[in-house]
């Protein structure tokens, strides 16, 4: 067998493959099982071994591309993270036209270096989930990952809550327009009231210039001499 696929610790499933020639049947075979595996519903984890696989047509690389494509299209996705040990360079160059073509649909963790003795110590007894993700965080250092960008994944639950959250906010910012409107005081809605004297110029009345009378002069008074003496009094002779 090309490919062996091994269920026995679910929900961590582990694919190695032989150094014998691929067949397509097999590799057919091998995308028929990942299929069931998502029929099942239940959510699930990748190991995937490569060290002893030899030289892979590069055929394989544009058809697993083209299963991932349609694979991301259903509404769940039940692949959680994959772990994939690599020995092999060409296998390596392989799986960089794979993940060119399209983004995984959960993360991947690539196993480049060491991978020998990170298998032999840890990965193979990878039993549990918690297993799995205490080997992710023990050899973060050894690994590269190559991110998934599947929206689907995110939970409708999720989404709805975001929703809401958006909806309260909304309401919120309502209520507080219309508190502010509704402590207002009058006078900063209307403009403050004039006062009567503030509104209406003070009547200026006109003064009414009354003509100064013209005093008529005692013809006495003007009769004084050019050096100031009264002038002289003259005695009529009284009619006897």
């Amino acid at each position: 067998m090309w490919c062996i696929i091994d269920k026995s610790n679910f929900p961590i499933v582990k694919i190695s493959f032989s150094p014998e020639k691929q067949i397509e049947a097999e590799f057919d075979e091998f995308l028929k099982e990942w299929l069931k595996l998502y029929e099942e519903k239940r959510e699930f984890y990748f190991i995937f071994d490569t060290r002893q696989l030899s030289l892979l047509n590069t055929k394989y690389a544009y058809k697993m591309s083209a299963f991932i494509k349609e694979l991301k299209k259903r509404d769940k996705q039940y692949l959680k993270k994959s772990i994939v040990i690599v020995k092999n360079k060409y296998i390596q160059v392989l799986l960089n036209i794979v993940f060119s073509l399209t983004k995984p649909v959960a993360d991947v963790y690539l196993f480049s270096k060491h991978s020998d003795v990170i298998v032999k110590e840890d990965i193979e007894n990878i039993k549990t989930e918690q297993g799995l993700l205490n080997v992710l965080e023990d050899y973060k250092r050894y690994f590269s990952i190559i991110k998934s960008k599947n929206k689907k994944n995110a939970k409708p639950q999720d989404a709805k809550s975001q929703d809401a959250k958006s909806q309260d906010a909304k309401s919120q910012d309502a209520k507080s327009q219309d508190a502010k409107s509704q402590d207002a005081t009058p006078q900063d809605a209307k403009p403050q009231d004039a006062t009567p004297q503030d509104a209406k110029p003070h009547d200026a009345k006109p003064q009414e210039a009354k003509p100064q009378e013209a005093k008529p002069q005692d013809a006495n008074s003007n009769s004084q001499n050019i050096r100031g003496h009264p002038p002289p009094i003259y005695n009529t002779p009284s009619h006897q």
